[in-house]
């Protein structure tokens, strides 16, 4: 016997990335001060003992001896293919070809069960995908939405919804655009439509966001409602930008770091703003002709109503 590592260490399963395209492998690890750790990596490194060492040191593993570590690793990754079968990792939320993912769930025909997300999809946002509190007390905060005056907030509300039933039109993408002055509920109703879903500070785009990040966060997203928040203050060319690759359902292509070509990150969905400022206004001033954004982007008023005693009611029910 060699020793090439003085911790507890072996990998846990093998899985199919279907983003990335490539094998990972999971591995579960002990470590003196922080206990058990887990962390994956592409299998295809292990064949470099230079990358297989550099990821092993990413994850807080120094072996004494890289090259015993690579064959323990090899060994242990055909015992393992040759005894189990590889787990799909996904890279977005939504439909697949065997059910509906949602955060660390696929639920199928036959019920719900547990399924693997790719490394490329935001941690926060998989683990903001849960539930609390109790049914009946959200229909009951809900409910306060069924009244006259409301109709553009319960509008709102159902776009989360309607954005997962989008994949059965012919369209992939369309942008809502919520415009009223400042408390008249813009906010809450997005909180209400992601509450559906899980946590809005971690499901929701940031208006700080840049586009690539604002498309990124769309791709993980899949076919479930996308709220960006505030567009206001966007200028006219990246607006325009945005909701044309909204409307396209796709983000750009890129390489991988092998050089090899990365599919495009693609999504069926709605996406649905708030805004003080009109942006069809924004587009026509800010462009010489965007009748084709335009008609792109569906923008409707919420007013602000004397109702204020009722939404402070109901965003203390969130």
């Amino acid at each position: 016997p060699v020793r090439f590592y003085p911790y507890d260490l072996y990998p846990v399963e093998l899985c199919k990335d279907m983003d990335m395209g490539y094998e990972a492998t999971r591995v579960r690890h002990h470590l003196p001060h922080e206990g058990w750790q887990e962390f994956s990596f592409r299998s295809a490194l292990v064949a470099s003992l230079r990358d297989f060492t550099t990821v092993m040191m990413d994850n807080s593993v120094k072996p004494e001896n890289s090259k015993f570590m690579a064959a323990y690793m090899t060994g242990y990754l055909q015992e393992l293919q040759s005894k189990t079968k590889l787990r799909k990792l996904y890279g977005s939320m939504g439909w697949k070809e065997e059910g509906f993912l949602l955060g660390r769930k696929l639920y199928t025909p036959e019920g719900a069960q547990a399924a693997g997300v790719s490394d490329r999809v935001s941690i926060e946002m998989v683990n903001g995908i849960a539930t609390a509190g109790t049914l009946e007390a959200w229909q009951a905060g809900i409910q306060k939405l069924d009244q006259p005056g409301l109709e553009a907030h319960l509008f709102s509300f159902l776009v989360g919804f309607g954005a997962p039933l989008f994949s059965i039109t012919e369209y992939d993408g369309a942008m809502l655009s919520m415009l009223g002055d400042t408390n008249s509920g813009k906010t809450l109703s997005s909180k209400c439509m992601l509450s559906i879903y899980g946590k809005y500070k971690s499901l929701r785009i940031g208006k700080k966001d840049t586009l690539n990040a604002k498309i990124e966060k769309m791709a993980m997203l899949g076919n479930m409602p996308v709220y960006i928040d505030e567009l206001t203050n966007t200028e006219a060319d990246e607006l325009s930008q945005f909701i044309y690759q909204v409307s396209e359902g796709r983000g750009r292509a890129r390489l991988r770091s092998d050089s090899t070509m990365r599919e495009a990150a693609e999504w069926q969905t709605l996406g649905i703003t708030s805004t003080n400022a009109s942006l069809v206004s924004k587009l026509a001033t800010g462009k010489d002709n965007a009748e084709a954004e335009m008609v792109r982007l569906l923008e409707y008023r919420v007013e602000k109503l004397p109702w204020r005693a009722c939404l402070l009611s109901l965003w203390g029910t969130w």
